[in-house]
């Protein structure tokens, strides 16, 4: 009002009005990077949420264990799974030569120890 009339609009060229104070534009961009704008908030949930399968549920049959280990299973990387499959074959193929190498043995000894119970036991007779 009538305040307002007694004083003249300033003049845009007027010093001081459209350029900012020395580094205030520095100040002003290093500020920004100071103190970044912070995240929306997240919403407060004032509950938990629990999801129910009517139609399935576990009861501990096999059938659901081996899908489960099946979905396990299928996944691992391909590399995974090749190493896994190529340590079970390498595994499988040292059971089989140890056992038959002691399958050998238990085979001489067996036989050592026939030969000689038939030599003594015919000793004996004479």
């Amino acid at each position: 009002g009538a305040e307002c009339e007694g004083r003249r609009p300033r003049p845009l060229s007027e010093p001081g009005l459209l350029t900012p104070p020395v580094g205030g534009a520095a100040r002003a961009a290093s500020a920004a990077v100071m103190y970044p704008t912070p995240p929306p908030a997240a919403p407060h949930r004032d509950f938990i949420s629990v999801t129910l399968s009517l139609g399935q549920s576990y009861d501990g049959s096999k059938s659901w264990r081996r899908r489960s280990c099946w979905r396990k299973w299928k996944q691992l990387s391909r590399f995974q799974r090749n190493v896994i499959l190529f340590s079970l074959t390498f595994l499988t193929l040292c059971g089989l030569l140890s056992y038959i190498s002691v399958a050998d043995q238990w085979r001489a000894e067996d036989e050592t120890s026939r030969s000689t119970r038939l030599a003594s036991s015919s000793e004996s007779r004479c």
